[in-house]
């Protein structure tokens, strides 16, 4: 779930646990492919995220 759009902030369930990373900042926690789709997510398909 896209918590912020402009940061890429976002809230991820991977192997069972859950997270809220920043997709600009590396922590280690979830793989760079997945941090790198969310970021793209985030910046070119922003209207594919549920607005709340």
């Amino acid at each position: 779930m896209i918590l912020d759009q402009e940061t890429a902030k976002c809230r991820v369930r991977y192997v069972g646990n859950e997270y809220v990373v920043d997709g600009k900042s590396p922590d280690g926690k979830i793989p760079a492919e997945l941090r790198r789709i969310m970021e793209t997510v985030c910046r070119d398909y922003g209207y594919l995220a549920e607005k709340r």
